[in-house]
């Protein structure tokens, strides 16, 4: 694929969180596989949803030409999922990051939001572009599974915050979204000003309208959710 050098090749990524070696989808069955995908797409740029601690050390071992961050949802260290952004050294150098919680005090990591089920937060990066000198954002987060509620408003905190963090920065947003185009926690998004990047041209994509398939990979369509 012919990529413009101004341009920033970025996946998002939900790899699952490890249910443990002796469970259905365990890590250890799956990582050599999640691996396999990140080197065939070879991007500049991957956020990742749901990463335990231990997941993230096995990324980062395999994957040495990146840095990153992470934040966990409990307590905003090690404990529990993360939002995680790798990042390729030879073409970025990171300015600055932080997290805000999805919900009424977003300065309060933990806290469970709204209708949520479990505490949620975004994770953010300001990057330097190192082949153009420009500097941008790049926000990692993941929507709650169960709150509608929640998920609307945490499509509108995160476009308030953002706006607060990048300034006249440009901003690309990842996720689990949890959310179809339908929803109003998707137009929230985009009433902020963000642009659904899934129906570019240059956007890859595996012939379905949603990213999720439950592992059930020889179901039909009507089968999935």
């Amino acid at each position: 694929m012919n990529i413009h050098s101004d341009s920033i090749r970025l996946m998002s990524f939900n790899i699952l969180y490890d249910y443990g070696a002796g469970e259905a989808y365990s890590w250890q069955s799956r990582k050599e596989y999640v691996f396999s995908l990140l080197k065939f797409h070879a991007p500049d740029i991957f956020c990742l949803q749901e990463p335990l601690q231990n997941q993230v050390d096995d990324l980062a071992g395999c994957f040495s030409d990146y840095n990153h961050i992470t934040a966990d949802c409990g307590d905003g260290v090690s404990e529990g999922q993360h939002m995680t952004i790798f990042y390729l050294t030879s073409k970025f150098d990171l300015l600055d990051f932080s997290k805000f919680g999805l919900s009424g005090t977003p300065e309060k990591l933990g806290a469970v939001g709204w209708d949520a089920k479990n505490p949620r937060l975004a994770l953010w990066a300001k990057l330097l572009k190192k082949n153009t000198n420009m500097a941008f954002c790049i926000i990692n987060t993941h929507l709650d599974h169960k709150g509608e509620n929640a998920r609307q408003q945490s499509a509108l905190l995160s476009g308030k915050m953002i706006n607060e963090i990048a300034g006249n920065a440009p901003c690309l947003l990842c996720g689990d979204f949890n959310a179809s185009m339908e929803s109003k926690a998707y137009n929230n998004i985009t009433e902020c000003g963000f642009i659904d990047c899934a129906g570019i041209s240059s956007a890859i994509q595996y012939n379905q309208p949603y990213s999720y398939h439950k592992f059930l990979l020889n179901k039909s369509d009507s089968e999935l959710e």
